[in-house]
């Protein structure tokens, strides 16, 4: 018997922000390849993910956002794909503030990630334009556990519209409603110009091509 092909390893880091049923639809792919796959993925924030990639532990790292000059390092990054944005809560809640949207959110719960992060940015300034103050009931980074928090009927959460099917779905979720003009992305950051590993830049071609294809997103070249 010959001796079966060893898998490439493909060690990607994930910032704890961007939304996991985008990140499973990212790189699940490289799974399903003809080519075996060893597939790592480390979760933390962009700040340790940034210095793991300097210090050669990662392949790619996934942001929500480029990294800044403030980050130290220098990195290129790629826009795999942006999508709109919705608001989502629990049946009961959803129904309540879904009328006289998006007016109806004046003093409404929301979850929300943390101030450093984009999506945060852009979701304030919107409150700001449409002259509303919703209450923050909790900050929380990890995408994952904001969404059983709504769920349990804790708030709003604001997800991918990519991914929002999938989110309601499974987390028995309802839309209040969507955000327009405000677009969450996701980035592949690397050392390099070019991803070094083939594996890395297989999952950008299909991002562009499957995931955000539908959804009017952009990509890099």
């Amino acid at each position: 018997q010959r001796p079966s092909r060893r898998p490439a390893r493909v060690t990607i880091g994930l910032a704890d922000v961007v939304a996991k049923p985008v990140a499973h639809r990212l790189i699940q792919p490289l799974l399903d390849e003809p080519e075996p796959v060893r597939l790592i993925v480390r979760e933390d924030s962009p700040e340790k993910l940034l210095a793991a990639l300097v210090g050669g532990d990662l392949d790619v790292v996934l942001l929500d956002a480029p990294p800044g000059p403030e980050a130290g390092v220098r990195v290129f990054s790629r826009l795999l794909g942006e999508s709109g944005v919705s608001l989502l809560a629990a049946p009961r809640i959803a129904a309540r503030y879904r009328r006289r949207f998006p007016r109806s959110l004046e003093g409404a719960p929301f979850l929300l990630p943390g101030r450093t992060t984009g999506l945060r940015r852009s979701l304030e300034a919107w409150f700001d334009r449409h002259g509303v103050r919703p209450s923050v009931v909790g900050e929380i980074d990890d995408s994952a556990l904001t969404t059983v928090f709504a769920r349990a009927g804790s708030g709003i959460v604001a997800v991918p519209s990519v991914v929002e099917r999938d989110v309601c779905r499974q987390h028995r979720l309802a839309r209040v409603g969507r955000v327009e003009g405000v677009r969450e992305q996701v980035f592949a950051v690397s050392l390099q110009r070019r991803f070094g590993n083939p594996a890395v830049e297989r999952l950008r071609e299909r991002a562009r091509r499957d995931l955000y294809a539908r959804s009017g997103a952009r990509g890099t070249r």
